[in-house]
């Protein structure tokens, strides 16, 4: 005996082990089987995935409209981030480089989405470590939330075809990606 009570009708159908584990794998093999054929299965890049095919549009703090699907012929940076969150804070030079190095491309184009953020911290932020690429805010997580975003920072990179090409925790792998698309 091992410790454990099994029911009666178990102790006497040795096999009633099989048909609950049988049963369990269908059931995986169900689900695995409907989220892979559904809009959950999102578009999968570099090991994190998106819930959409990525595709949004937004009004910048800037004034202007921010439409992914008018980027086409361009090498796309989002980047998905708040003013509050550390790795955030800490990528942040790593994409303001980027976006100095790339911001006379007429072939680039970057965009950081300020998650469940108050324009006062962002501005704050921008300010006090001399950001300056465009970008946006997101305080009720109508465009992370839909895209599928599930942490912060979040960098997607759209090839000139509008695909998503990565997605990625790291603004660094994101640069990289971003110029070699380039052709840099």
């Amino acid at each position: 005996m091992d410790g454990y009570s099994y029911p009666e009708e178990q102790r006497d159908d040795p096999g009633a082990w099989w048909k609950m584990l049988a049963a369990a794998m269908v059931i995986v093999v169900g689900l695995a089987a409907i989220v892979a054929t559904s809009d959950l299965a999102g578009v999968m890049r570099g090991g994190y995935s998106l819930a959409t095919d990525g595709q949004f549009a937004v009004q910048t703090e800037q004034g202007d409209t921010f439409d992914i699907g008018d980027q086409r012929g361009k090498v796309v940076v989002v980047c998905f981030m708040a003013s509050w969150c550390g790795p955030c804070r800490q990528q942040a030079p790593t994409l303001q480089s980027l976006y100095q190095r790339q911001m006379d491309n007429d072939q680039f184009a970057m965009l950081a989405v300020f998650v469940n953020d108050s324009g006062e911290d962002v501005r704050r932020l921008l300010i006090g470590e001399g950001l300056q690429f465009p970008h946006a805010l997101d305080p009720q997580g109508q465009i992370a939330g839909p895209m599928g975003v599930q942490g912060i920072p979040t960098v997607v990179v759209y090839d000139r075809d509008g695909a998503v090409a990565l997605v990625t925790h790291s603004a660094s792998k994101a640069a990289d990606t971003a110029e070699s698309l380039l052709g840099g």
